[in-house]
């Protein structure tokens, strides 16, 4: 299932007053970066990757991300047959920008992007499953294994008055694009007054993207190379006088999943995934900012 929405924000809004255009690009002078990164695994799963990283003198953003899971060890009930692994890296980027008039202003935030990522898992047959039948009345069971794996790339940008911090009058910009995939053969019942069971079982692909504010934008995906630009404007007008900069941020993440619960017997199943935007000519790229 493929799932696209974009909405575009003109950079002059008819009838508006038209002011010289600001661009700035490479090198990108007096900005900061803060990048982070978060990871966890359980049982056997494994996670690694690299925190988001800025380059202020070419304007270029690398990220990476990968992970992976397997089932492993003694499941006894619910206990002992999950592996997870979680990766996600992300940077948040100020970058001055000078406001020539106090007035409304849209900031273009244009972008070159090139991604590549991988998923995959795999499994044996599911065990047969324990779960009683009718369950006793005001209980809930649950039986079946799984693997997964989900990809997420998330990129936005608004402006932010440096001088005056409770400034917020804006309209944000973001891209959203994401892969999910993942194999289930499970059962869950309940007895709530009428013995009911869900049984959920085949293989399962859901992937899209959303933007808004970022025109093109939302045929980018999570393998490939797209341009496009990002824009944000004031909803009030902003002061000269004040200083003011373009906040962007960038988080991409990599999830894989395998578990197995209530069964008669050991389940074997797998899962992986990753995205790189660090090596092989992968990453992003801030081409220019342009100040209306």
């Amino acid at each position: 299932m493929a799932v696209t929405m974009l909405m575009v924000l003109s950079p002059v809004s008819a009838g508006a007053t038209v002011h010289p255009a600001t661009v700035l690009k490479a090198p990108y002078k007096g900005t900061t970066s803060s990048p982070n990164w978060y990871g966890g695994v359980s049982n056997c799963g494994v996670a690694k990757g690299t925190a988001g990283k800025w380059v202020p003198t070419t304007g270029g953003i690398t990220a990476s991300d990968t992970t992976s899971a397997k089932t492993c060890g003694k499941n006894i009930g619910y206990v002992g047959g999950a592996s997870s692994g979680y990766w996600s890296a992300g940077i948040t980027i100020a970058i001055p920008i000078k406001i020539l008039t106090t007035a409304n202003h849209t900031v273009g935030v244009s972008f070159s992007l090139t991604v590549t990522s991988a998923s995959s898992y795999a499994h044996g047959l599911c065990p047969t499953k324990h779960i009683t039948w009718p369950p006793a009345k005001y209980t809930y069971e649950s039986a079946g294994c799984q693997t997964s794996a989900y990809l997420y790339f998330d990129l936005g940008a608004n402006l932010v008055d440096l001088t005056n911090t409770s400034w917020y009058h804006y309209n944000y910009t973001s891209l959203y694009a994401y892969n999910d995939t993942y194999w289930s053969n499970y059962t869950s019942c309940y007895n709530y007054g009428t013995p009911t069971c869900y049984n959920q079982s085949g293989n399962y692909s859901y992937h899209g993207a959303y933007a808004y504010n970022a025109p093109g934008a939302a045929t980018c995906s999570l393998s490939g190379t797209c341009t496009f630009t990002m824009w944000t404007n004031s909803t009030m007008p902003m002061p000269r006088t004040d200083r003011w900069a373009v906040e962007i941020y960038l988080y991409s993440s990599a999830n894989s999943y395998a578990q197995y619960s209530n069964v008669a017997g050991p389940f074997v199943g797998s899962a992986a995934a990753s995205i790189n935007m660090a090596t092989l000519g992968n990453g992003a790229k801030v081409t220019s900012v342009t100040v209306v």
